[in-house]
């Protein structure tokens, strides 16, 4: 993928497999949304986005799982979306 703000950026933002940036980058609306469904979204990512999903085993899953559960965790996981374009 390349570097966000860098050619072709432009290009892959309109993407629609890249849909979750803008869902990401609105305040609050994906925590809000994700409350407690947080496995879910999760398993979600990592099962349809990665090269291999079964690579991930599901003691692995339940670890990503548990590491953005919470609302700060969330929270913390979409500021980094957030970021994009004040970085």
């Amino acid at each position: 993928m390349p570097i966000i703000g860098v050619d072709p950026w432009d290009k892959v933002a309109v993407n629609p497999k890249l849909w979750h940036f803008g869902f990401h980058q609105a305040p609050g609306l994906a925590e809000q949304l994700i409350a407690g469904r947080e496995a879910i979204y999760i398993g979600h990512f990592l099962r349809r986005t990665a090269v291999n999903p079964q690579s991930i085993s599901d003691e692995e899953f339940e670890r990503y799982a548990g590491a953005y559960s919470g609302p700060r965790q969330f929270a913390a996981a979409m500021g980094m979306y957030r970021a994009f374009d004040k970085d």
